[in-house]
């Protein structure tokens, strides 16, 4: 791991006379890392949304199986005539010893029936098709979580990033105070002119105001984690000593280096689309469905009679009006177009992989290499000042090298901050982005 190295900002504090005076302004209540990636986790309004969507799609699954279940429906009925009817339906020729048929205007009949699906293709492929719902929606969950995780990490590192460069120069402004105290009492003896002293009040100024800037841009930043965190005031990132950890080695040979939630919900959709092709191909099978009922009618002054039946219904579809043959046509295309997005989103998931990698390699050698330059300019500014003392150099060289030195500083520590944007891009590209792995970052 490479650490955060705080030695340089120390020498500097204590050079300067002690620890920077910070800007006063209205505190916002302050989260750790930890505490912020646990709280968006719980109420972030995405999450949240993302997380009942799934739960939605996982009933459609309870809702195309019922297709393959039994079903029981009870109905009543009643039945004013104009003339009296029979109450009874003749089920046989009348013999002989027939009794009476009883006739009414007034008809009450009830049935209790229990069907069954015996073949059901269709739904079959309908449950498999809700599964790859589900599939995706999980997917998209998975992707909107690790979108908020990597917002909620991005604002720690902008502001450990700010904090850094309000330190630097914060020891950089008491630096100049001090030299312009200096520069006042040898202006008093005649010793210095008044363009000297100008000249630090002007870069005095300019460093002021860059600060304002930099307590301006936090501020920013606790309004933005108080929104992804779900609440409607600033919530301020507490400070954090932030690491740079490795990325996991490259995938080996021959090993799918496919596995983000972009390229899971892509392969879901995929198979949602084979399921749809596959239910509108047997659409045109036959369904075979089995029932038993139990009926009973009754006239107005007359006791119920009752009796069941039970029997078996075959469905043939034979012509639609070209509904079916649109319809697969349609899936087909259905299926060709999830095909290509399945592949896309493969080739933009291995992109932004190489992408991040290289930028997290990128800037550890351009960190390696800053920081050799922040030493040799050390090296500058202490012989400009040396040669300033000795009157051989202007105090403008003086302060060009000393804002030289700060820039490069800066730059420096950015670029810690830029590896560790690039690894939780590739983590979060790569599906691996977690609450837990993010905490491990923070080493305060």
């Amino acid at each position: 791991m490479i650490r955060t190295h705080s030695a340089v900002l120390v020498v500097l504090l204590l050079t300067a006379g002690g620890p920077p005076t910070w800007p006063q302004h209205a505190q916002s209540p302050e989260l750790s890392l930890g505490e912020a990636l646990r709280e968006a986790e719980a109420h972030n309004p995405a999450v949240l949304a993302a997380a009942e969507r799934t739960r939605q799609s996982e009933y459609g699954v309870w809702q195309e199986r019922s297709a393959l279940l039994p079903m029981i429906t009870a109905q009543g009925e009643y039945t004013r005539h104009e003339k009296p009817t029979l109450v009874e339906p003749m089920r046989e020729q009348p013999g002989p010893q027939a009794g009476e048929m009883a006739f009414d205007d007034e008809i009450y009949s009830g049935a209790l029936r229990l069907s069954a699906p015996i073949v059901n293709l269709p739904a079959l492929a309908g449950v498999a098709g809700a599964r790859s719902a589900v599939s995706a929606r999980r997917a998209q969950s998975a992707e909107t979580h690790q979108s908020v995780l990597a917002r909620v990490t991005e604002i720690f590192v902008q502001a450990a990033q700010i904090d850094d460069s309000m330190m630097l120069l914060q020891a950089h402004i008491a630096a100049l105070e001090q030299r312009l105290e200096d520069l006042r009492t040898l202006e008093a003896e005649g010793r210095v002119t008044a363009a000297n002293v100008a000249e630090v009040e002007s870069s005095l100024d300019i460093a002021n105001s860059d600060l304002l800037e930099l307590e301006q841009r936090r501020e920013e930043l606790a309004g933005r984690l108080g929104g992804v965190l779900g609440r409607r005031e600033p919530i301020a990132p507490r400070r954090s000593e932030l690491v740079s950890p490795e990325l996991p080695p490259q995938t080996p040979e021959g090993a799918s280096p496919y596995g983000g939630p972009k390229v899971q919900e892509a392969e879901a959709q995929l198979a949602g689309a084979e399921a749809a092709k596959r239910g509108t191909v047997l659409s045109f099978a036959p369904s075979v469905d089995g029932f038993v009922s139990q009926s009973a009618r009754s006239g107005s002054d007359r006791e119920f009679s009752t009796e069941w039946s039970a029997g078996i219904a075959v469905t043939i579809p034979l012509f639609t009006g070209g509904e079916r043959i649109a319809k697969l046509k349609s899936v087909d295309a259905g299926v060709s177009a999830a095909q290509h997005s399945y592949e896309a989103a493969k080739l933009s998931e291995a992109a932004e992989l190489r992408a991040a990698r290289r930028l997290w390699e990128t800037a550890g050698r351009r960190r390696e290499l800053l920081a050799r330059a922040v030493d040799n300019q050390q090296r500058v500014v202490n012989a400009e000042r040396e040669r300033y003392h000795e009157g051989r150099s202007s105090l403008t060289d003086v302060l060009h090298e000393e804002a030289t030195l700060l820039e490069l500083r800066m730059q420096e520590r950015g670029l810690l901050y830029e590896q560790l944007l690039a690894f939780v891009s590739y983590q979060q590209t790569a599906g691996k982005l977690s609450a837990e792995l993010i905490e491990t970052l923070d080493a305060s």
